[in-house]
């Protein structure tokens, strides 16, 4: 399966992989050893993620379009 990921499609994807982690971690129970811990450890390194891809694309977006007024000129 090839297909090209844009920004946005890939913040999504990491918001969606958040959700399904928490839902997992929620359904946890003691019996499950380290398993919550390592679903947490997860979610504290996506955290802040979509947020900084919505940041840079928003910039990206910003640029590309100062480079086209300024081949306008």
């Amino acid at each position: 399966m090839s297909y090209k990921l844009d920004a946005d499609d890939a913040r999504c994807q990491v918001m969606q992989a958040q959700a399904v982690l928490s839902l997992w971690l929620n359904t946890m129970t003691n019996s499950d050893g380290n398993l919550p811990d390592m679903i947490g450890a997860v979610i504290t390194l996506l955290e802040g993620v979509p947020e900084v891809m919505e940041a840079l694309f928003l910039e990206h977006s910003d640029l590309q379009i100062a480079a086209m007024r300024g081949r306008k000129s």
